[in-house]
């Protein structure tokens, strides 16, 4: 236990001497970092303290002590405290090395040991003999150089303990082997002094530590608020009270490259557009100290979810309104042919039971059989279009001529007024579009129907078609269909551009807001009627048809991948626009178009009805 307890003693003196702290673990080399640069910033102030010092008193004691050991100590603590400055200068600019070992310390106390052995070892070699003055004069700038030793290099425990205990020490000696009583109050005195250096050095080195743990938590907790700050998913940063950066996270710079500017003195939050197509949540606080902290979250996809829901909820909205109004619609349009079919079927039954004279038999049958077909249209395009909007059109899709379409298209077309004249122009006869041959029909039947409604006792219908040349749908099949009816109001042409790929509730919409069924492209009858209002009743079945038609000539359009439009023409009138996408285009080779009975097809062919 004795042997434990000297070796216990030796490890805490040891410890005190050198400042070592087992228990500062991972903080010892920061430690011994912090203790190098102090040595190496008080490295000026301690040489030329003690080059002062020793000059100082070589003028003091000049003529007191003998002069060459004056002269040789001084000029002794003047070298070794000159050599310590000229390293000193010399190295200053040199960077400083990122891991410091014990060894810069150790040559350190070892200099320390030095420089403190010449001033005590002096110090008790000139001590005056029986001249209390001049040994007090020695004694107190001893006192006052250990002193100064000790506020310069208290977080050095090794440099400072060298000192003093070489310094100080053969004074002691000399002050005990002195004679008289005169001595033991002045070593006293030292004694308590010294030991108050002691304490004083002891208690500068723990504030130091102290101040390095203080420095590592800071440390510590700013590169975890780093750390954190750059795992976020918001822009952060923090400015002090002058508007210089403190901290920004990695999406900050992201959003805001270059130097940052502190933002507008203003609190809150707020969204605000940065840069095409995103949105920012921007947040901005005062701190306590008088700093701004601002926040930034993307919140881009929030607002298109927004702008989506909104555009979503209008449009089911405005299904839901427009579905009731084409119902309620569509119930009269189908009403309509019945009634009369029934009435007339009715009085051809009445005649026929009464034996009346059946001069108008004729003509109701024709009313009848008009009317049912009219019907019997109308239902198959409502059935035809359901089953394209819900994915459920079954086709069988064809390589076919565009020419030979349309020209069977125009020979089956409705009989136009007799000032009525339909010329397919510039279809080449060797475009192929691959299609399906029905669909395709349908819906150059519904345009050509379309175009001679409008033009109504005299006009003419114009086909041209080709290769798209230029844009996005270079390689492509345009074909217009053109007329020179009533031209379009802006109202009435802004609606006939939503017939690109939109259904039923569009149809019903124009219905709903004209009264009545009106065309696309102008009021549906003979030119220079009123409008809807004046036309009759034949007239409006045939226009609810129309625009029944039309819807499924869009949806088929898009079914095939591509697009319908109508628009108002460039010299009166309104063209129907198609566009096949350029996968389903090509030109049929020169040597099969020769193979094909040697018949040229007209460029131009006008079929008069």
């Amino acid at each position: 236990m004795l042997t434990r307890a000297i070796l216990r003693l030796g490890s805490g003196l040891r410890a005190r001497w050198t400042g070592n702290r087992p228990e500062l673990g991972d903080l010892a080399d920061m430690l011994r970092n912090r203790q190098f640069i102090h040595l190496v910033e008080q490295i000026p102030l301690f040489s030329l303290a003690n080059a002062i010092n020793a000059c100082l008193l070589l003028w003091l004691l000049w003529g007191r002590v003998p002069a060459e050991p004056l002269a040789l100590w001084a000029l002794a603590i003047v070298g070794v405290s000159g050599h310590q400055l000229w390293l000193y200068v010399r190295n200053r600019h040199k960077a400083l090395p990122l891991v410091i070992t014990a060894r810069p310390l150790n040559r350190a106390m070892v200099w320390s040991l030095v420089i403190g052995a010449i001033w005590g070892l002096g110090v008790a070699f000139l001590f005056p003999a029986g001249d209390l003055a001049g040994q007090l004069m020695l004694i107190l700038f001893l006192g006052g150089t250990c002193a100064g030793v000790v506020a310069l290099a208290a977080p050095l425990p090794m440099v400072t303990n060298a000192f003093l205990v070489t310094a100080l020490g053969p004074v002691f000696v000399r002050l005990v082997s002195e004679p008289g009583s005169t001595h033991l109050p002045i070593t006293a005195a030292l004694l308590v002094f010294t030991a108050g250096l002691v304490l004083a050095a002891r208690s500068g080195f723990e504030t130091f530590v102290q101040m390095i743990r203080a420095t590592d938590r800071a440390q510590t907790a700013h590169s975890n608020l780093v750390d954190a700050l750059e795992c976020s998913s918001k822009a952060f940063a923090v400015y002090d009270r002058q508007g210089r950066t403190v901290v920004r996270n990695r999406l900050h710079r992201q959003f805001f490259p270059g130097d940052p500017v502190a933002p507008a003195p203003f609190e809150g939050s707020r969204c605000r557009a940065h840069g095409p197509g995103r949105w920012l949540q921007s947040s901005v606080r005062r701190t306590s100290r008088g700093g701004i902290v601002e926040v930034h979250g993307d919140v881009t996809q929030l607002k298109d979810s927004e702008a989506a829901l909104r555009e979503a909820r209008d449009a089911a909205a405005a299904a839901s309104q427009l579905k009731s109004h084409f119902l309620s619609l569509m119930s009269h349009e189908l009403r309509t042919p019945l009634n009369a079919i029934i009435g007339f079927a009715e009085v051809l039954r009445d005649r026929a039971r009464g034996g009346m004279p059946d001069d108008q038999t004729g003509e109701f049958a024709d009313l009848i059989v008009d009317n049912g077909r009219s019907l019997l249209t109308m239902v198959n395009d409502v059935l035809e279009l359901s089953r394209v909007r819900a994915g459920a059109f079954e086709g069988r899709e064809e390589t076919v001529e565009m020419h030979r379409m349309v020209a069977r298209a125009i020979d089956g077309a409705a009989r136009p007024g007799p000032g009525v004249e339909v010329a397919p122009v510039d279809v080449a006869d060797d475009l192929l579009v691959r299609v399906d041959r029905r669909a395709l029909r349908t819906v150059l039947d519904k345009l050509l129907e379309r175009a001679v409604i409008a033009c109504g006792a005299s006009g003419r219908v114009t086909v041209v078609g080709g290769l798209v040349e230029s844009g996005p749908d270079t390689g492509g099949l345009w074909l217009t269909v053109d007329d020179t009816g009533a031209a379009p109001t802006a109202e009435e042409a802004a609606a006939a551009q939503t017939l690109d790929g939109v259904g039923l509730a569009d149809v019903a919409r124009d219905l709903a807001r004209t009264g009545g069924p009106r065309g696309p492209v102008g009021p549906v009858g003979p030119v220079g009627t009123g409008g809807a209002a004046d036309l009759d009743l034949d007239d409006r079945h045939r226009a609810g048809a129309l625009h029944i038609g039309l819807s499924l000539a869009a949806a088929l359009m898009a079914h095939h991948g591509g697009r319908l439009t109508l628009t108002a023409a460039d010299r009166g009138g309104a063209r129907a626009h198609l566009v096949f996408p350029a996968e389903r285009v090509r030109r049929r080779p020169a040597d099969a178009a020769a193979a094909d009975g040697g018949r040229p097809v007209p460029t131009v062919v006008t079929f008069r009805f």
